[in-house]
């Protein structure tokens, strides 16, 4: 495990984050509901930015405006809406979040990376190079009671990743310069919420993908899973990315943090 997270990240505690492991999914107009989870931890994420006080108030709805931000201007929501967002997955949450007409900055993983969080160490799954993440805080290099920071110890950030799961990211680790093509966690369709999943696959730009991968995958609530279905189990994840990513319009979500 890395020097910096013994010093510099005890104080976070988020849910771990990782990966699913599930098998892809049908997408099927009158499909199962949506998967989601919700914990009542008492978990927290901070950020080292801006003023240090909570609000008075706690944050309600979605947010949609800069909370905080950081003095390289990164705009960061709300802790206590951070807080909350990662003591579970919530996929829907995170397509609303990273859609184009929020203000949350994204970032792209610099190196080969484990996913995982400041609460729950590290997890099987690797994060790939260029695989896009949204900040959600900052937590600068730590320093011991003379005031100075500490050698070799980093600054670190919250991320969201595209399936709704929270990672704890070095600063090392990240750019801001966006790829060519960029990678997003695996997204499963039938995570998301009914409203979410109409309005996308009534899309008439992912409406042709979706069919194909509806009947693709038929077979997946027995177990069967298809070469084909994997295929597009990943091309629509990726077409849903960068409609998002490019165009927003994700609906709110009915379910958000609490």
């Amino acid at each position: 495990m890395r020097s910096w997270i013994g010093l510099g990240l005890v104080a976070w505690v988020l849910s771990g984050c990782g990966g699913d492991g599930k098998k892809p999914q049908t997408a099927d107009d009158t499909s199962d509901d949506p998967v989601e989870t919700s914990d009542t931890g008492d978990d927290t994420a901070t950020t080292s930015s801006g003023d240090d006080d909570d609000a008075a108030e706690p944050t309600t709805g979605l947010p949609k405006d800069c909370a905080t931000t950081t003095d390289d201007g990164i705009c960061l929501p709300p802790k206590d809406f951070v807080k909350k967002l990662c003591k579970a997955d919530y996929p829907s949450v995170a397509l609303a979040l990273f859609s184009a007409d929020m203000p949350f900055k994204h970032a792209y993983v610099a190196i080969p990376t484990e996913a995982w969080s400041a609460g729950g160490g590290a997890t099987p799954e690797k994060m790939p190079v260029d695989e896009e993440v949204l900040i959600l805080a900052f937590r600068d290099a730590p320093k011991p009671g003379g005031g100075m920071k500490v050698s070799g110890v980093q600054a670190s950030y919250e991320a969201l990743r595209w399936n709704g799961t929270c990672v704890t990211l070095g600063a090392s680790e990240l750019r801001w310069d966006a790829p060519p093509n960029p990678i997003n966690a695996r997204i499963i369709f039938q995570s998301l919420e009914s409203g979410i999943r109409d309005a996308l696959k009534r899309d008439e730009n992912l409406r042709p993908l979706y069919l194909e991968h509806r009947k693709a995958c038929k077979g997946v609530s027995m177990g069967a899973v298809s070469k084909e279905c994997e295929k597009l189990d990943g091309q629509f994840g990726k077409a849903l990315a960068a409609h998002v990513r490019e165009r927003g319009g994700v609906p709110t979500p009915e379910k958000l943090p609490e």
